[in-house]
């Protein structure tokens, strides 16, 4: 997957958000167990083996396997100036789910939108499947798709130029993306879940002033 993989791994974490919502009694209350149970079967059966699809990074795979075997007894602390991507997803989503359930007055109409929403999310979403020959189609593809619609954002272009060269090794023995990997983590740990500066586009200007381009 040469573009997509982060909407992939966050429509999954959605499903297995509401998945563990609908059986979470202290939210939904004790009754309703045919609808609850009903949605629950819906998320495994988009979940099931969708972790073997993705590409994750070897903290990120592990987060993301734990949280789908524990649900949300899962809650691992962050290393000490650090953050742990998936939980820190995890919790921005089941807040936002959780505050819309408590816009419905009663336990079967919290329950009725969660089926609705999961309705929507498993059923409705539609994602666009483009297959190419190799990697270097991918990202022309991928420029020329986008530059048909809203003009590309530095991001994108920084992000599909450098996975295009992801692999070239540079004078000191590692690659141009294992570079990039260590510089942006460093600016991640600094920044943690700072949604003001990374609404900013903070990374992207960071790359600009650094790089030049």
């Amino acid at each position: 997957i040469i573009d997509g993989q982060q909407r992939l791994t966050t429509l999954s974490l959605m499903a297995a958000v509401v998945k563990f919502t609908a059986l979470d009694d202290a939210i939904l209350g004790v009754r309703n167990r045919a609808l609850r149970n009903a949605i629950v079967n819906d998320c495994d059966s988009l979940l099931e083996g969708v972790g073997c699809r993705l590409t994750l990074g070897p903290d990120d795979r592990l987060h993301y396997d734990n949280f789908l075997a524990g649900g949300f007894a899962y809650n691992p602390r962050a290393p000490r100036g650090g953050v742990i991507r998936i939980t820190t997803a995890v919790k921005k989503i089941r807040n936002r789910l959780i505050a819309q359930l408590n816009l419905q007055p009663r336990y079967i109409d919290k329950s009725r939108w969660l089926e609705d929403f999961a309705d929507w999310l498993l059923n409705k979403v539609e994602l666009v499947w483009v297959v190419v020959p190799d990697k270097v189609q991918a990202h022309l593809v991928f420029q020329s798709l986008n530059s048909r619609g809203l003009p590309l954002a530095l991001g994108d272009l920084v992000n599909s130029y450098l996975q295009l060269r992801a692999e070239e090794v540079r004078t000191h023995g590692s690659t141009i993306m294992e570079d990039t990997t260590t510089a942006l983590n460093a600016i991640e740990t600094i920044l943690a879940d700072d949604e003001k500066a990374i609404e900013k586009d903070f990374y992207y200007r960071y790359w600009l002033s650094k790089m030049g381009w």
